[in-house]
């Protein structure tokens, strides 16, 4: 009787789980299952391999020519090294045994952490990844070797991982004082024999799991794997060639022609700075792109996609070896630079581009965008506003020009694989940078709504249209630690990841066609062999796919093909217009209050110094040189500090010892430099009277008429008007400053006063602000209890409501501490109460109260409330000392307003958000990206809330919210902690936002006259 009729039917689950644990290392009898004799020979015999090391001091990274010369000291396996961030070189030497003659030797490397490859003469070779999350631990010596041949390396270990080190999450804090062991180095001999039927058996088995059990082709997949487990005996090679027949007879059976078209491209993302610093990141761009170079040396067809200029230049200035294989492949086609973006996703492109328009016959910057960083607003990164944005000229000349000198390549690719949001400016973004097409992955993070569309044409702002792709599969979540959770956008390549891409495409009624791009992200790495294998013996294997090579992303010509049919496919292609909403990442519009304040404040600057710098050149050309240079420099370093995981805030508190320096050296050298340029302007310009006085210039391209502070010395404070309440500082009125111009005030006195600003206490324990245009009115408890517009006898606060309501919410996310607010914090918030006021200052020019109040015993709020003589704007300059966990401070204001929706400030525009959570969709805005200004209007009134560095805004009913501090703990758990100052302030204005001067005023709010006393 044959043994078939010896055993009962089989049972699919029990097959399922029996064949996952002849594939799995570490399951029940993973000893003799398939996995065990994936290896002829090893040996990590002191015969065989000697280690020396040396540890660099310090933490410091050092050259391989520095390295060379340290003193080595000999070695083993089973020895730790450490601390975190501490780098050690080991001098590696090879002998081949006599047993492995003929055959394929590799070097076999792990320590659980990151390592770099380098040969004898300094050139690197392969980057090896260390740990369990689809390791890098192999480099192949020979594919022929010789008994006794010797080989001799240099291995930088770097005491990392590729997600950092974190613990016991990969996004908690950093543990300062982590150690890694060595845990493997050893030469090996793979089993080709073996390997080939573990990367069959491993797709068969995975297809009898993802495909539908009632399908047929999952049954015959269940029955093949089963049959190969029990053809396999593991000292037999004559069995496992007889398995593998089995299974290349079941994997040789294709696809029909109607399958759904998978276009897979490797793609390596890695994050400028996140869990590591900036100087560490260079080294893993060498480790990550080596490694891919040896994967295109041994797979001539594979295709690899890489963006982020930066990470270019940074390559080629630290590995100019490296970068010269790099342009070698670019000119082979295996290389391919993507995306026309600069530090990972947008620094150098979209997180911060100039574009000068002429406005009238003078130039202004326009300020927008963006993070990858722009940070649902970045890379944002940006995005759905958080950035400011200079533009096209910018993302040419900095990023498509360096790929064009550099590489000899012109992308057509917007690449968008990470960024926490989609500015509706995008579009024009990108066709004005000679761009035609867009792919992202990123919404498939909505944790509320699902965006509803693959393919698709996105419409920007101003009518800009541009063929966009987001990839279908959906995020595939993977565990890194018992205790953390990361979401990967970039595949594995694995069965279910390619099922789910047909499964979840979109727009199956006029398209059969995606995208896929696979490959270890965030912390680099790429592609690993593996993946490669499994793609191999996927293609055109499944009912539901059909799997092509990735050649074709760089033209999108897997969605645009030159036929009759694909030209009327597009015509049917669905439109989305405007913003595409993240829905998460919400609290990054609030985390790192410091480097986004820095951000705003240097974006300015650096365009007033732009502009100055230009009409003085103009005006005197010989006696003043534009500063080109310097000015390349600043804004490279201001860009990359809008990577969307630095100026979000979600990067480890290594990154932000660096950022804030960085933007400090911009401001000085920025300020410098535009105080060159207006000493240089004024020196060959008089006033109008002639006389040495107070000289002003206006940066903004409207006439301005603005109250405006300075220094006082003791000379001066009996020829002003009003003096500060510190007495340091003085007031005086600048009267119709001409747009993009300079005006002379020959008096520091305001004369013939017709408008003043009041400060005055009145009945039942209220404070009262008032000039000619609106008269507010102020609890005991700072509190604003009533906004009278004077001029046309209108009461803004509804009857028993309250402004300037500071409110505590508690913060906690469900994962992504840093990153999200959650609907649910809303639920858990408190107002406020107490504190006290007092009168500062009375006038004539500017009055203000003082008001103090503490959010709990380990915070204070200290705020100027100012009102002055000129403007109906009221000025809330805000000083927080904030020692909060997992706390939100916001600021809430109610208008007698009626509107069902409010109006944002983004780069280049406004965009119009729901002010009611009518639909899922309208809930899942309960907090939102702007830049300078929010706006709730009703026809005839309007009333707007503008701030100085500030980006997460809430409006619900009547009812707006700015969002000022939060308290995250990972993974920096000093985040946002110590001393704050920033400034808000409410304009109330006749007529609808869209006839209003609200952009004029938070312009001003955000760009001050530039003033001198005594120039001429």
């Amino acid at each position: 009787m044959s043994n078939a009729a010896k055993t009962p039917r089989l049972i699919p689950s029990i097959v399922k789980d029996r064949v996952g644990n002849y594939l799995s290392e570490g399951a029940n009898g993973s000893d003799v299952n398939l996995r065990s004799i994936l290896w002829k020979h090893r040996t990590s015999s002191p015969d065989h391999v000697k280690l020396s090391v040396f540890s660099v001091p310090d933490l410091r990274r050092i050259s391989f020519e520095e390295a060379v010369k340290g003193a080595f000291t000999p070695t083993k396996v089973g020895e730790s090294f450490g601390p975190s961030w501490s780098t050690h070189w080991f001098r590696v030497h090879l002998t081949v045994p006599a047993e492995f003659e003929g055959q394929e030797v590799q070097l076999s490397w792990n320590a659980d952490n990151e390592g770099l490859l380098w040969t004898t003469s300094g050139r690197p070779l392969q980057g090896l990844t260390g740990g369990d999350y689809d390791p890098r631990h192999e480099y192949t010596l020979t594919n022929s070797a010789r008994a006794g041949e010797t080989f001799e390396f240099y291995l930088e270990m770097a005491c990392n991982g590729l997600f950092g080190t974190g613990e016991p999450s990969s996004i908690s804090p950093p543990n300062p004082n982590k150690r890694f062991t060595l845990a493997k180095a050893e030469l090996a001999v793979p089993n080709k024999i073996a390997w080939q039927l573990f990367y069959d058996l491993q797709i068969i088995h995975h297809l009898s799991q993802d495909l539908p059990e009632d399908s047929v082709r999952s049954a015959q997949a269940m029955y093949a794997a089963n049959k190969i487990v029990n053809t396999i005996q593991i000292d037999d090679e004559n069995s496992l060639l007889e398995a593998l027949k089995i299974s290349k007879e079941f994997l040789s059976h294709k696809n029909g022609t109607s399958q759904h078209k998978l276009t897979a491209v490797g793609h390596c993302h890695i994050d400028t700075a996140w869990l590591w610093p900036y100087a560490e990141t260079k080294r893993k761009i060498a480790r990550s792109w080596s490694a891919q170079i040896r994967l295109m040396e041994q797979h001539p067809d594979y295709q690899f996609v890489c963006s982020q200029a930066q990470q270019y230049e940074w390559l080629e200035l630290n590995y100019p070896s490296l970068f010269e294989e790099v342009k070698q492949k670019t000119k082979e086609g295996q290389f391919q630079p993507i995306g026309g973006v600069g530090y990972n996703e947008f620094e150098w492109a979209a997180e911060d581009l100039r574009y000068y328009r002429k406005h009238g016959s003078k130039w202004t910057a326009t300020f927008r965008l963006v993070n990858r960083f722009a940070v649902n607003s970045c890379s944002g990164t940006p995005f759905d506003s958080l950035f400011p944005l200079h533009f096209s000229t910018f993302l040419y000349i900095y990023v498509q020009r360096y790929f064009e000198k550099k590489l000899g390549y012109h992308s057509n690719v917007f690449w968008l694989p990470d960024t926490f949001g989609y500015s509706a400016q995008l579009p024009q973004i990108i066709r004005e940078s000679n761009m035609k097409y867009f792919f992202t992955q990123k919404l498939s993070w909505n944790n509320i709504n699902k965006f509803p569309l693959t393919t698709f044409y996105w419409i920007g702002l101003d009518g800009s249209k541009v063929l966009s792709h987001m990839a279908p599969s959906h995020t595939l979540h993977v565990q890194l630690t018992p205790l953390s959770s990361i979401f990967r956008y970039n595949a594995r390549c694995h069965t279910s990841e390619l099922i789910d891409s047909a499964k979840n495409h979109r727009d199956k009624a006029y398209s059969n066609e995606s995208l896929i791009v696979y490959g270890i992200g965030d912390g680099g790495g790429g592609p690993v062999p593996q993946y490669l294998e499994r793609l191999d013996r996927m293609k055109d294997l499944v009912s539901k796919f059909t799997l092509w090579a990735g050649s074709r992303i760089t033209r999108f010509s897997f969605l645009e093909r030159r036929t009759g049919e694909s030209r009327s496919l597009l015509c049917r292609i669905t439109f989305w217009n405007f913003v595409q909403y993240f829905e998460f990442h919400r609290g990054t519009y609030t985390t790192a209050s410091l480097v986004k304040k820095y951000n705003r404040k240097n974006e300015l600057l650096l365009r007033d110094l732009e502009q100055l710098a230009s009409i003085t050149s103009h005006v005197n050309a010989k006696g003043y040189k534009y500063p080109h240079e310097q000015l390349e420099r600043m804004w490279k370093d201001v860009c990359l500090n809008q990577f969307h995981d630095v100026l979000p805030g979600t990067s480890i508190g290594l990154v932000y010892d660096d950022v804030p320096g960085m933007h400090a050296e911009v401001a000085k050298l920025a300020t410098a430099l535009r105080d060159e340029a207006l000493a240089k302007l004024w020196g060959i310009q008089e006033n109008a009277s002639g006389e040495k006085g107070f000289l002003i210039f206006n940066t903004l391209p409207w006439t301005r008429s603005e109250l405006i502070e300075y220094e006082l010395n003791d000379s001066l404070k009996s020829s002003v008007t009003q003096v500060s309440a510190s007495g340091k500082r003085g007031y005086v009125i600048a009267d119709n400053i001409t747009g993009t111009g300079s005006t002379g005030i020959s008096s520091l006195a305001s004369k013939n006063l017709d408008v003043t600003a009041v400060a005055e206490a009145g009945p039942n324990d209220v404070f009262i602000l008032k000039n000619k245009y609106i008269q507010a009115t102020f609890g005991h408890n700072g509190r604003l209890v009533s906004l009278l517009d004077r001029v046309v006898d209108r009461e803004l606060v509804p009857e028993s409501a309250q402004g300037n309501v500071f409110q505590m919410y508690e913060d906690i996310p469900l994962f992504w501490d840093a990153w999200d607010v959650e609907i649910y914090h809303l639920e858990k918030g408190r107002n406020l109460e107490g504190g006290s006021v007092k009168i500062l200052e009375q006038g004539p020019l500017r009055a203000s109260l003082l008001l103090e109040t503490k959010p709990s015993p380990r915070s204070t709020i200290r705020q100027v409330i100012s009102l002055n003589a000129l403007s109906k704007r009221l000025d809330f300059e805000t000083e927080v000392d904030w020692n909060e966990n997992r706390q939100f401070l916001k600021v809430e204001f109610p208008w007698n307003i009626t509107s069902d929706y409010a109006t944002y400030e983004t780069q280049y525009g406004v965009i119009q958000r729901p002010t009611h959570y009518n639909t899922t969709w309208d809930a899942a805005k309960f907090e939102v990206c702007g830049h300078k200004f929010a706006d709730l209007s009703e026809y005839g009134y309007g009333v707007a809330l503008l701030n100085d560095c500030k980006y997460g805004y809430a409006t619900h009913g009547n009812v707006m919210r700015l969002s000022l501090l939060r308290a995250s703990k990972n993974p920096d758990d000093k985040m946002d902690i110590g001393h704050h100052l920033f400034k808000y302030a409410v304009y109330p204005h006749a007529n609808h936002f869209i006839q209003s001067d609200v952009v004029r005023e938070a312009y001003a709010f955000n760009v001050p006259l530039l003033a001198r006393c005594g120039g001429g």
